[in-house]
């Protein structure tokens, strides 16, 4: 029995949302207020007023913004983020000149309509990539960041990944430019994820925008629950990596993991992860074992599609026909291949991944 090895090159890179308030329709309302005393309707008006919500299109959001500029500028920390970067990034004032290199906020920026100086080359891997699409793009990444494009640019606020501020963000910083760190990654919690993405809302939309924000993140959990209540926990198992000498298995502690048991789905994987490591290596012993009903096929965020990942797939299992054909996914066509921007943590843009994720399983996996 062949190893994944055959399949896969070396893997570099393990990079890796309430409900809306919903009032009486007009003439049921209309009909109980005219049979209540005066009083008690104009109680009820107040009370229907007080607690009547901003109705939100979840699936193309647009996100209000009542930002005072005036004073103070802060944007909060996740708590847990601040034994690494504070409570807190506070400003004299308002940002005039931002250089956003976050992979994760541009999709949110961009519904909030903040003007920023330039942003990051991969904001064209984002749903944001038409908003900016005529902003100045910085070489960046987890490998490498031109700070002196950067530097030139004089900002009075860079937003970049956490991941580069001890060899980047560092350079910055002693320069006397603030920096906002945030958390990105394969292993990011979808709780994190939500508490990072309302906290950059309100520092750059105000209470309106953490309020909408919240909104969206529950109503797509709402919808995610609502998939796993009416299909069967398949038992699944999650491929990180195809096309590399080796591949992957990422358990539920991985950030698509998470997605995927909140859907309902059981991770086959979880127990081969004897040290919690959240992603491990795998072989086709370890599939055929394990034997998952559905299988997905993921990767890094950038340089591979799903096209690719299934190529792979195809490849290796024109090596091994018999051994593959054990594994029941396999058997019954149950392989989905899914682009990079499940891999990782991207603030708001998950939550448009997500729904976009149910669509596709209600059509592709039975129940």
């Amino acid at each position: 029995m062949k190893f994944l090895r055959s399949m896969f090159l070396s893997l570099a890179l393990v990079l890796l949302l309430a409900g809306c308030g919903q009032s009486q329709s007009q003439p049921e309302a209309e009909k109980k207020k005219a049979s209540e005393p005066v009083s008690q309707v104009q109680e009820s008006s107040q009370e229907e007023s007080s607690e009547k919500k901003v109705e939100i299109d979840v699936k193309n959001p647009v996100i209000r913004n009542n930002m005072d500029k005036s004073g103070k500028f802060r944007i909060e920390y996740p708590e847990g983020v601040r034994d690494k970067h504070g409570e807190a990034l506070t400003l004299d004032k308002y940002p005039e000149k931002i250089v956003d290199l976050s992979t994760s906020t541009l999709y949110l920026m961009s519904k909030l309509e903040v003007p920023l100086t330039a942003v990051s080359r991969t904001v064209a891997t984002t749903k944001a990539a038409e908003y900016y699409k005529d902003v100045q793009k910085i070489e960046s990444g987890m490998r490498g960041v031109d700070t002196e494009a950067v530097i030139a640019l004089e900002p009075d606020l860079v937003i970049m990944s956490g991941g580069m501020k001890e060899k980047f963000g560092s350079q910055l910083e002693k320069l006397g430019i603030p920096v906002y760190y945030t958390s990105e990654g394969p292993m990011i919690g979808l709780v994190e994820n939500q508490a990072e993405t309302e906290a950059l809302a309100e520092a750059f939309g105000g209470s309106q925008a953490r309020e909408d924000v919240s909104t969206i993140y529950d109503e797509v959990k709402k919808a995610c629950e609502e998939y796993a209540k009416n299909h069967s926990a398949k038992k699944t198992m999650i491929l990180f990596g195809p096309g590399s000498d080796s591949t992957m298995i990422s358990t539920s502690k991985s950030f698509f993991g998470q997605i995927l048991k909140m859907l309902g789905f059981e991770n086959v994987g979880d127990s081969l992860d004897q040290k919690g490591s959240g992603i491990i290596p795998s072989s086709l012993e370890m599939l055929v074992k394990a034997n998952p009903e559905l299988l997905f096929l993921i990767a890094p965020p950038t340089g591979y599609d799903p096209q690719s990942l299934i190529d792979a797939y195809e490849k290796a299992k024109k090596a091994d026909p018999e051994v593959w054909e054990e594994i029941d996914a396999v058997k019954n066509n149950q392989v989905i291949a899914l682009p990079g921007n499940y891999t990782t943590s991207r603030g708001l843009e998950i939550t448009q991944d997500l729904l976009t994720l149910i669509d596709k399983l209600s059509a592709e996996v039975g129940k």
